[in-house]
């Protein structure tokens, strides 16, 4: 937990696993749209980097926002 005021969220794609930038975008996007929907029940100190996997272009938008979610349930991180 951080001294900020606000969530802060990082997000790190990797060339490596995402060779195609339109893939690395695309990742980036999907993870970004997973954490505003859930901004709002984020405790304001956090800070997070997520960093997804190859997996993530494979899934829905929908999908990825439900493991988010009980990923961060699991943690105690949201309610």
């Amino acid at each position: 937990m951080g001294e900020n005021q606000t969530p802060r969220v990082g997000i790190a794609v990797s060339s490596k696993i995402f060779s195609k930038a339109t893939d690395r975008n695309r990742a980036r996007r999907l993870i970004a749209q997973a954490f505003q929907s859930i901004v709002g029940q984020l405790p304001s100190t956090i800070n997070i980097v997520a960093l997804p996997k190859a997996g993530v272009l494979g899934v829905k938008s929908s999908d990825v926002l439900s493991d988010l979610a009980n990923a961060l349930k699991n943690e105690r991180i949201i309610p």
